[in-house]
């Protein structure tokens, strides 16, 4: 758990911790230079270890944080959310049960005491409860974040194989997981919901800019050219401004994107980003190209996965959605 100024929240989540009904844990609690008074009157618990951190911001306080991890599972949570007490016992039940698994993730419920949760924040949320299963969740990684980092619990030696955290120009859970992805490793999302996400103005998703959506989109486009496009060129499946930005990032890192399908016919016929745009019903599976669905309206999403599925073009194989 990092932190840096916790305010009266922490407290809060410290006691979420605290009250969980299994209780062979230990809380690795980051002080990233707080400068309040947050950590004064945490209980006074020998599984609290409080680690001074010299305020170089989120990523290091993570990757503090994970090196002074000594179990063989981390649980991560945010200074400003809650668990529910049967959280860790859930999750460390499911890994017992399949030793496969490198992340079991909980379904999240947002919360504020101040105003209502934002319309975004909310069918975010609705988008990532609905993937549960392995293929659920990696076949929707370039799509955004399919588990909400605060409610994951991972395998220790997994992450720190994979490199840690990394510092960049975008949100550092979004790059973790699309590197595990290309790692191989196994996702489950429990049914039940064990998280509560604070919704706050203060909030990184709203403040921080590696959160905004070109970030995202230069996310995905790094990504993608580094594993799943590698020798393969690509046809973007949508026309509206996050499809050329899609182009415009793939380009940048060498990428040839030869046509775009577009379902609406006014665009059909016509070039985009200098390349020509086809019809949906023109796409044929081939080895040698990546369909990216790149629409960014949950709705107009479905559709487009269903119309593809119908041309029997695979997702994860022929196809990735990428908006």
């Amino acid at each position: 758990m990092p932190v840096r100024n916790g305010g009266l929240w922490l407290h809060e989540a410290v006691a979420s911790v605290c009250a969980q009904t299994r209780t062979d844990w230990e809380l690795v609690l980051v002080d990233d230079h707080s400068t309040d008074s947050a950590l004064v009157g945490l209980p006074a618990d020998r599984r609290l270890r409080v680690i001074g951190n010299a305020g170089r911001g989120l990523v290091s306080a993570l990757n503090t944080g994970l090196t002074a991890c000594r179990a063989p599972f981390v649980a991560r949570l945010d200074a400003d959310d809650r668990m529910h007490p049967e959280r860790l016992a859930h999750q460390l039940a499911v890994f017992a049960a399949d030793p496969s698994l490198t992340v079991v993730a909980s379904r999240v419920r947002a919360f504020s005491a101040s105003a209502a949760v934002p319309d975004g924040m909310r069918r975010y949320l609705a988008w990532q409860n609905r993937l549960v299963t392995h293929t659920d969740i990696v076949d929707n990684v370039y799509v955004e974040a399919p588990v909400v980092h605060p409610s994951v619990m991972l395998r220790t030696a997994a992450v720190r194989a994979l490199g840690g955290y990394r510092e960049g120009p975008w949100a550092e859970d979004f790059d973790l997981w699309l590197r595990a992805r290309a790692a191989g490793w196994r996702f489950r999302k429990l049914r039940c919901t064990l998280t509560d996400w604070r919704d706050h103005s203060a909030r990184l998703t709203r403040t921080d800019a590696r959160c905004a959506r070109d970030r995202y989109i230069d996310a995905r486009a790094h990504h993608l050219a580094l594993s799943e496009v590698r020798g393969r060129d690509v046809a973007i499946c949508g026309g509206g401004k996050h499809a050329v930005r899609l182009c415009r990032a793939l380009r940048a890192h060498g990428v040839t994107v030869s046509r775009f399908h577009d379902i609406a016919a006014r665009r059909v016929g016509g070039l985009r980003q200098g390349v020509p745009v086809l019809p949906l019903s023109a796409l044929v599976p081939t080895r040698g190209t990546l369909v990216l669905g790149c629409v960014a309206r949950p709705p107009a999403r479905r559709a487009l996965r269903t119309a593809l599925d119908a041309l029997a073009l695979r997702i994860g194989v022929d196809y990735l959605m990428a908006a």
